[in-house]
């Protein structure tokens, strides 16, 4: 019985212990809550004077024992130079040590949590310039071995509508900084669908992290960064201070791997990557396990200097599949954002065939619209042949899109100018007002479509980019409309004697080799003093040859690095036909066989030839001539081939028309041409 009353009575008193520590405990957190409005004021006014910001307070609120909850924290800077945005948190929780205050009569903070924010990234940085030495204090005075500092679904804006999503914890070792977690690249698009209606949605990309970092007087030094999601791999080390970042390592993509990560890994995954990482410093989250990167960004260095709003690229080299490739340049990130970018690649085992590659990009933001400008020149080997490419350069300015709307990506150029060089001739070729469309058709397939109007005409093209193997493969089949053949003259040269429209369809590959091949037609026109007419009016008499109207020419092509042919050249002209086909290799070796129709008509204009014309019958409307063209292109050797025409003129004079044709066309070949 007496057991029984003292438990009894023990309940009674625990009970009553409780009531009065939990009334204590809400009179301890009310009185503080009731002081923290003066305690709120000291701190900001604190803080202010070490900040190079000014840093306001919505509410406090304090959660026994150790824990105050912060809202609506708002960080300005004090110089008119900087930013007018601020720093804008919607809530942030901070635990004091108490250990450290118990016992040393220090109060340290422990842990910093940041919850559901938007901020700014050229806020953040140009807010961590202005103030690394009290950052790097901060990290200095808190706990050693117990402090944390996290982030909770943080919003951080980069561009409009495209941002990173935080979620991480970092933890302080004395001088040391170890963090992991995982950032989430959302970006918000807009896609066509059928060329009407469109949809708005959220791209999301993972990419988990983790990193330790050392803290010294001068710098921070990043000894390990390691970066990845199921298509990527990077591992980066370097240092940053207040002025520069310095970064080296390598980076792995694999471009055709199918993207999982979408699927968020298993709660039991997470756990055990985290004490993997923190316990026995494993992978914090693997790749899949089919990882096989066809991009190797490798021996990478760089120099990144800050002096905000503006980002300098000192210097950025590192070897793309073996290329070697350089960068430097600056990115502005306030509001108008602008960047310029001077780039060199130079040739490797798997980019041979080009000596030097150099380019330069411009871009800036006008009224939301990103316009890009920029040059590419590009130096080849020197080949054999006189149709080798010795230099491309190309140069773009206008170049507009819309980043909200990428899938598909529409763009537009106001401008495209491209010269070549080869060894024999200069080609120049300008466009306007290009429309295009790039296209994602899978991992490894992107499609490209061109549109733009062309001397009259119309260009359409639509480019196929193959990224499954290095160098990617490019081929391209381009439309030609109604285009103006003379105007055309600075890119072909040839074209300034010809009058017409143009119709073709042109195809270029990369497949194996280079290549160019396709078809071309050309209506309803004339050749104006063609060199071979021209020689022909002036030897015979006959000048209605310096004028040759025709109905169509068309000709099959194909250029590659071995030779430069002409199939089935066809002519159709009332008076004058023409067909064979013409090919000049890479050692300039002239192989063609022509085969040409004269009408009577024209025929009768020439004295020397109206005595011929008698020994054939009337019934006959054409003569027709078959020659042979070797040797170099420059010193042809011409031969007429046999045929019905020579047989017959033969028999009658013997050699006398062969032998003043060979003289003649001789001569035309290797007389210098007149400008």
């Amino acid at each position: 019985m007496l057991k029984g009353k003292s438990l009894q009575r023990f309940l009674i008193n625990f009970k009553w212990a409780v009531i009065i520590a939990v009334f204590l405990l809400l009179g301890i957190t009310a009185a503080i809550n009731l002081h923290l409005p003066t305690l709120q004021s000291k701190i900001t006014s604190s803080i202010n004077q070490e900040l190079n910001y000014a840093i306001s307070i919505g509410n406090m609120f304090y959660q026994f024992p150790n824990q105050f909850y912060i809202y609506d924290i708002s960080v300005k800077s004090h110089s008119r130079e900087s930013f007018n945005s601020s720093l804008d948190l919607a809530k942030a929780r901070v635990k004091l040590s108490l250990p450290d205050l118990f016992f040393q009569k220090k109060i340290l903070i422990s842990d910093i949590k940041l919850y559901e924010s938007r901020i700014n990234y050229h806020d953040v940085m140009a807010f961590c310039e202005g103030n690394m030495e009290l950052l790097k204090n901060i990290f200095k005075n808190m706990p050693p071995g117990n402090a944390k500092i996290r982030f909770s679904n943080l919003h951080v804006n980069f561009l409009d509508n495209k941002e990173l999503i935080l979620d991480s914890v970092f933890k302080v070792f004395n001088d040391t900084i170890m963090g992991m977690g995982r950032v989430q690249k959302v970006f918000y698009m807009r896609e066509n669908i059928s060329g009407r209606s469109k949809r708005a949605f959220w791209d999301v990309r993972n990419y988990y992290f983790r990193f330790n970092a050392l803290i010294t007087d001068k710098k921070i030094l990043l000894d390990s960064i390691d970066i990845q999601n199921m298509t990527f791999q990077a591992k980066l080390w370097g240092s940053w201070d207040a002025i520069s970042l310095k970064i080296k390592g390598y980076a792995l993509v694999d471009t055709l791997a199918q993207n999982d990560e979408e699927k968020e890994p298993m709660i039991r995954d997470w756990l055990t990557s985290l004490v993997s990482h923190w316990r026995e410093g494993g992978h914090f989250y693997p790749n899949g396990k089919d990882f096989t990167p066809n991009l190797h960004i490798l021996d990478i260095d760089s120099t990144v200097s800050f002096a905000f709003p503006q980002v300098n690229l000192k210097n950025l080299s590192f070897g793309f599949n073996g290329t070697p490739v350089r960068l430097h340049g600056f990115f502005d990130l306030s509001d108008k954002a602008k960047a310029s970018i001077t780039g060199e690649m130079l040739p490797s085992r798997q980019m041979v065939f080009f000596e030097k590659a150099k380019f330069q990009l411009n871009a800036n933001r006008f009224k939301g619209q990103d316009t890009v400008g920029g040059k590419c020149n590009i130096y080849f080997d020197k080949g054999a042949s006189e149709y080798s490419l010795k230099e491309i350069d190309i140069n773009f300015s206008g170049l507009m899109f819309d980043l909200e709307k990428i899938i598909p990506l529409d763009f537009y150029l106001d401008k495209i100018t491209i010269r070549c060089k080869t060894r024999r001739d200069k080609h120049h070729l300008t466009l306007n007002d290009v429309r295009g469309r790039i296209n994602h058709l899978n991992k490894e397939l992107k499609i490209i479509d061109l549109f733009c109007p062309l001397h009259g005409g119309t260009l359409g093209t639509q480019v196929w980019i193959s990224t499954k193997d290095w160098p990617a493969e490019v081929s391209a089949n381009m439309n030609i409309r109604d285009v103006n053949l003379q105007q055309l003259h600075a890119f072909i040269p040839e074209f300034a004697k010809f009058r017409g429209k143009l119709n073709g369809r042109i195809t270029f590959s990369s497949k194996n080799r280079m290549e160019l091949f396709g078809v071309l037609k050309m209506n309803d026109g004339k050749l104006v003093n063609l060199d071979f007419f021209q020689w022909l009016s002036e030897s015979f008499d006959m000048p209605s040859l310096t004028t040759i109207d025709f109905d169509a020419v068309t000709t099959e092509f194909k250029v590659n690095a071995e030779a430069l042919k002409f199939q089935e050249i066809d002519l159709d002209s009332e008076d004058v036909t023409i067909y064979g086909n013409y090919r000049v290799d890479s050692q300039n070796l002239v192989s063609s066989i022509l085969e040409l129709s004269f009408s009577k008509e024209i025929l009768k204009e020439s004295p020397k030839f109206r005595p011929i014309l008698k020994m054939f019958s009337s019934d006959l409307s054409h003569l027709p001539f078959k020659f042979q063209l070797s040797g170099n292109q420059d010193s042809v050797n011409f031969y007429w081939m046999d045929s019905f025409t020579k047989r017959k003129i033969q028999d009658k004079i013997p050699n006398f028309i062969e032998r003043r044709i060979e003289k003649g066309i001789n001569r035309m070949v290797t007389e210098p041409k007149s400008p």
